[in-house]
């Protein structure tokens, strides 16, 4: 991994005042997200180790650890031609563990809050023993601390616990704490069951189901052995909205990840995706040798990026054959003028 420390900061600074990069604090089953609307009131506050943004429906803030690393990665998604991107920063685990609480545990007051109106409220961690996320929901109503007092010390996912139902009906703001900061979400919670939708903007998710594996992170994001992730950051992806639907193609979002991914991700992948794009173009036969699993994904978003830059040819097809067949995708090639 290369040197990192001089430009983590740097690219942070340049993110926070990008209103289309999102942010996320989470792990795999619970994860609080801030996204920014584009004609919203925003208040920045840049720091020494990050910094703040708020808006009315949320906020985040961001205090970088000086143990950073920076691990930039593309997957692929479902549909031809697209592939998802993001940075996760990762601390290591004796910095970035939490208190991993088992069960529901009252905190105090907010010292820490965000918006200062806020720091009186109670903080009620929901025991959920995430090793490197204290997932909490803050509260000023009485009413509502009433009934996650007398539910303290019980496992909040398990049976039926009022405390939950309580916590959905109040919509409590819901505060996602790592050793890199914070996210506070004041929106209302979602419910599929109930048919209320997520809201767009700052929103959270726990899903019971996804917890039980106890996983800190999806198996096909990298992180650097010993660390956790703590914050991650989703710069625009040039092919897909912030709604996950297909858009025209972004030179400009595409080279900016681009440059994330030259600065921090591991050289080796960085080299592989340049010797791809070179291959195709020069038309050579596709390769034979044996590459692992995360190299073959490596080449495959390497082609699916080559489509949206040089367009369609009959090199790409016999790569795309040999590593990527899948059908194409009517919507993209309509998007691309094809």
């Amino acid at each position: 991994m290369p040197d990192q420390s001089v430009n983590i900061l740097d690219a942070v600074h340049r993110h926070m005042e990008t209103p289309s990069t999102s942010w996320s604090i989470g792990s795999f089953g619970a994860i609080a997200e801030f996204h920014l609307h584009p004609d919203e009131t925003v208040r920045r506050d840049l720091s020494s180790s990050g910094g703040v943004i708020s808006t009315r429906r949320g906020a985040i803030s961001i205090n970088l650890p000086a143990q950073c690393q920076a691990a930039p990665y593309e997957t692929l998604r479902r549909g031809d031609h697209r592939w998802l991107h993001g940075v996760n920063f990762g601390h290591p685990k004796v910095l970035a563990t939490r208190a991993c609480r088992q069960g529901l545990t009252e905190l105090g007051a907010d010292e820490s809050a965000v918006g200062r109106e806020h720091r009186d409220d109670i903080l009620f961690d929901m025991g959920l023993a995430i090793p490197h996320v204290d997932v909490c929901v803050r509260t000023a109503d009485q009413n509502l601390m009433t009934i996650l007092r007398a539910h303290a010390g019980a496992a909040i996912l398990t049976g039926d616990n009022p405390a939950v139902a309580a916590i959905k009906s109040h919509n409590p703001h819901r505060v996602f704490l790592s050793c890199a900061g914070r996210v506070e979400v004041f929106q209302g919670i979602g419910s599929s069951a109930q048919g209320i939708p997520t809201p767009l903007g700052p929103h959270t998710h726990v899903l019971p189901r996804l917890l039980q594996h106890s996983r800190t992170h999806a198996a096909n994001i990298p992180m650097p052995m010993g660390h956790y992730p703590s914050l991650a950051m989703f710069p625009a992806n040039p092919v897909s909205d912030e709604l996950g639907e297909l858009r025209a193609f972004d030179a400009g979002d595409h080279e900016a990840f681009q440059e994330l991914m030259h600065l921090f991700a591991k050289p080796a992948m960085v080299r592989l995706k340049r010797r791809t794009v070179d291959a195709v173009r020069k038309g050579l036969n596709p390769w034979t040798e044996d590459l692992e699993r995360h190299e073959r994904t490596a080449v495959r978003v390497a082609l699916r990026q080559l489509y949206w830059i040089d367009g369609d040819s009959n090199s790409l097809a016999v790569w795309r054959a040999a590593f990527d067949a899948v059908d194409r995708d009517r919507d993209a090639m309509e998007a691309h003028g094809h």
